[in-house]
Formats: C-alpha cells, structure tokens, sequence
C-alpha cells in the first residue's frame, strides 16, 4: 500500500500521532505488525466486534464491515476514558404533554475495557487530527472553538466516506456511501473530508451555537499532560538520519516534513543533502 497521498515513509519514522492525524497508510500497517493479530482481535472481542480469526494486515486500513453504529459505540468508549456500553439507547426518557414521565431509560451495562491512560493518548492524538490533520475544516470552515477529537476515514475506490467526532459527552458520527459499492466517486470529492465532514460540521455548529447545547454536549477534555504527542512528529532513519540530527539536519518544518515523504517517491533523491551523500559514500560505497 501507499500513504493517502500518493507518498512514501519508508525511509522515515513517522510519530504515531502524526500518521494517525493525517492518515498514513503505512505506519499503520507496520503498527499492525508490531501489535500482532492476536492482540487485535483480543480488543475487538472486548468491544463485540466480529472480524476475521486469522492475520489480516488490511484490518488495519479499515476493511472490516463495521455498521455506523459500531462506529459510534467504539469512540464512545474513546471518549468515556475506556468504558464500554453494551446496550445503545438514543432516547433518554419520554413525558407527556404535562411534563409526566411515562418512560425512562435504564441504566445501561457498562464495563471498562481500555485503560483511562491508553484513552487519554489516544484523544491527544485524535484531537490532534481534527486541529491540525485530515478533520481540521472543522474549525477552518466550520469554526469550531470547543475541544473535539475526531478521524475521517476513506474507503478504497471511494465506495465509503467516514468522520467520527467525540467530546466526553457526544459522539457525531457520518458515513457516506451507496447500498452498491459499485456506486461511489472517482476522485478526492468522495473522500471522508470532502464528504462525510461537512455533515458533523453543520450538525456540530449548530450544537455549538445554541447555549445550551454547548454547556451540556460540548464540555472540555480532561486528559494527561504527559502524551505521546509530545515527540517530534518525523524522525529520519538510516545513517543520513543520524548525521543530519548531530549537525542540526534534522527535518524540523512541516514543509520540510512532506517533501522528505514526497522524495521518497524517487530513489534518486533519498540523498538530498551533502553530509547524507558524503557519508552514504563513505559507509555503502561510492555510486556506479
């Protein structure tokens, strides 16, 4: 596979953060890699998910057959700090017309199944994506001032545009697409952005509007200082890495950042500065 972009990070180590944020097909699937299947199909077992028993490295790029629904349950449980619901009720009580109570919700069965740390991470990281990756129309566009996690998500060949978005008390979640996966967009225009997007912005602009809305779905996250956010966002490998890193080489804008991945396309340009070509001389040998 390739990254959404049409580039490459092979030659890069990418911050988990980052690649999740602006979604980077191939630190993901090395993900995958690392965590193994077992563990995978562990989580999902816990969350009530049904994905195939034997080593699926596209699970990882979002082939499983998820419903909306599932969807929701899953950030829902991102955005309670790892609590599971197993039952789903959207409405929460019904009164008649003097304000009597006639029917009101259960409580629902609960479990805690991701620890509140692993949680906190994972919403640092989100919250990332929707200010500064693949979600952030949603506060360019659509002008969103309160605190909001959130992932777009594109199917192969378009047949599928996704956004989900959390805050600790809501949870919006979209999905695009036709009965027929043969019926689907050719291009960027049926992308998770492009698409699915503009429905949680509206929805979440209005909420954001209406005072009350905002006080009661809207509220701030409380989540650890301390995440993996924190680390630079690229880091190149290999010798070249290195020496560029020791004379302050380092790719440090984001600029700088993209056109590493975008280099990466052309193999006669992995070596783009003097120390990375002297010292490949020196430890590979010269070019033929």
């Amino acid at each position: 596979p390739e990254n959404y972009d049409h580039t490459s990070s092979e030659d890069t180590q990418v911050a988990l953060w980052y690649a999740l944020a602006h979604s980077m097909n191939l630190p993901t699937i090395d993900l995958y890699f690392k965590v193994g299947h077992e563990a995978l199909l562990n989580l999902c077992n816990r969350l009530n998910l049904e994905i195939p028993i034997h080593e699926t490295p596209s699970l990882a790029l979002g082939t499983a057959e998820l419903s909306l629904l599932e969807m929701v349950k899953i950030y829902g449980t991102f955005a309670r700090k790892g609590v599971f619901t197993e039952d789903f009720m959207m409405i929460k009580k019904i009164e008649d017309a003097n304000g009597q109570v006639l029917w009101q919700q259960p409580g629902l069965k609960t479990r805690q199944i991701i620890s509140h740390e692993i949680t906190d991470e994972l919403t640092a990281m989100l919250q990332t994506a929707i200010d500064s990756g693949t979600g952030t129309r949603m506060r360019t566009t659509y002008g969103l001032k309160c605190d909001l996690a959130g992932k777009t998500g594109t199917a192969q060949n378009y047949t599928d545009a996704w956004f989900m978005a959390y805050t600790p008390k809501l949870v919006v979640g979209v999905r695009v697409g036709a009965s027929d996966p043969s019926i689907h967009f050719i291009n960027g225009l049926g992308s998770g952005s492009a698409l699915a997007l503009p429905i949680a912005g509206t929805t979440l602009h209005t909420i954001e509007s209406d005072s009350k809305l905002r006080a009661e779905y809207l509220v701030p996250f409380y989540i650890s200082a301390d995440t993996t956010t924190d680390c630079p966002a690229f880091r190149e490998k290999g010798v070249e890495g290195f020496f560029n890193r020791l004379f302050g080489k380092d790719l440090n804008s984001e600029d700088e950042r993209k056109e590493a991945l975008r280099q990466n396309k052309d193999p006669d340009k992995k070596n783009r500065t003097k120390v990375g070509r002297f010292f490949n001389r020196l430890f590979k040998g010269k070019k033929k």
